[in-house]
């Protein structure tokens, strides 16, 4: 599945010298013949403002917080990893900053991050290349985050402004 058919017909807009389309190459954070079920989009939810607004939540199904695997989207360097935070509260903003979850490099200016990952449970290290669709994670229920177990995805370019 290629993560640019989330977009559902809506325009990508970015400023003119990034119109490269970031989504481009990047493949859904899962299994191949797996499906997940959207439980916010961008500009849903919590996920609005600068750096929320292209992020995606992705479940297994509206209420199955069963824990899985989730995939690299696109080739890179793993360059951060956080994993450190046992599960948090339901709805409990106060945990907003103890959030587990991995950043890949892609070495073209993007990146992605992959939050609410479990305690322990990122499987490359700082610095290790990965390939797309390779797994690198376990979700879990840390930092913010209400209800249902899940990823929260999104594509970052090289100062952090998020993207599709």
């Amino acid at each position: 599945s290629d993560l640019g058919g989330l977009l559902l017909g809506r325009p990508l807009v970015l400023p003119e010298d990034t119109r490269a389309a970031p989504a481009a190459g990047f493949t859904l954070p899962w299994g191949s013949g797996e499906r997940r079920f959207v439980l916010q989009g961008q500009n849903q939810g919590s996920h609005t403002g600068f750096y929320g607004r292209y992020a995606w939540d992705f479940a297994r199904a509206p209420f199955d917080s069963t824990v899985y695997t989730i995939c690299a989207a696109r080739d890179g360097v793993v360059k951060e990893v956080v994993e450190n935070f046992d599960d948090s509260p339901d709805c409990d903003f106060s945990y907003n900053s103890r959030t587990n979850y991995v950043f890949i490099d892609h070495g073209d200016g993007y990146g992605s991050v992959y939050m609410h990952v479990k305690k322990d449970g990122v499987f490359p290290r700082v610095g290790q290349r990965v390939d797309r669709g390779e797994p690198i994670a376990l979700t879990g229920h840390t930092g913010f985050l209400c209800g249902t177990t899940h990823q929260h995805f999104t594509i970052v370019d090289e100062i952090g402004r998020a993207h599709v």
